[in-house]
């Protein structure tokens, strides 16, 4: 389990939580994206949310209960992946999702986007880091929603991004209600 040490912040900004939304709604949304070969990809349903995972990212059993999804690329599972996507989700300790971006930022020399991205309806707070290694996210996603945090981390050892696999998740991304 060697990219525990990863997420330690978030561990600290989600410390506490223990409220997984444990409904699995049969509502699977339509969510269909064509790929380049004329494939269409079902949505991948995650409880509270479903998306379209992105082309070559690979989904790992989560080992927290926190944590609703893990995909990796490159390398094995569990074992040196070049970048990882993990959504985690619990109660916020801050009073906005504006608020964990901050306390995100601050910790990790990030910069809070001045726009935020649109979770279907609901508004993302993006932070970035120069992070290069698997040590700290290159890349937070804050979201707030009945009273839940939602935090959509990216990880890279430099070798490939997780600016367009972050971007193709967001723009398929439903809420489950």
């Amino acid at each position: 389990m060697r990219y525990f040490p990863i997420f330690v912040m978030i561990t600290i900004i989600l410390m506490g939580c223990d409220n997984r939304n444990s409904s699995s709604s049969g509502n699977s949304h339509d969510i269909t994206q064509t790929q380049s070969s004329d494939t269409v990809k079902a949505p991948a349903n995650f409880g509270d949310f479903s998306f379209v995972p992105p082309d070559d990212w690979v989904s790992v059993p989560p080992d927290r209960k926190k944590t609703l999804v893990i995909l990796l690329v490159g390398g094995s599972p569990r074992q040196d992946p070049e970048a990882m996507i993990k959504i985690d989700v619990g109660k916020p300790v801050e009073p906005s999702a504006e608020g964990t971006a901050k306390a995100f930022a601050a910790s990790n020399q990030g910069k809070i986007s001045p726009d935020t991205l649109d979770f279907d309806g609901e508004p993302g707070i993006l932070v970035t880091t120069s992070s290069t290694s698997m040590q700290i996210p290159s890349h937070v996603v804050s979201i707030y929603r009945n009273g839940k945090i939602y935090l959509v981390m990216g990880v890279s050892n430099g070798k490939t991004s997780v600016s367009n696999a972050l971007e193709s998740i967001r723009t398929s991304w439903k809420w489950n209600d």
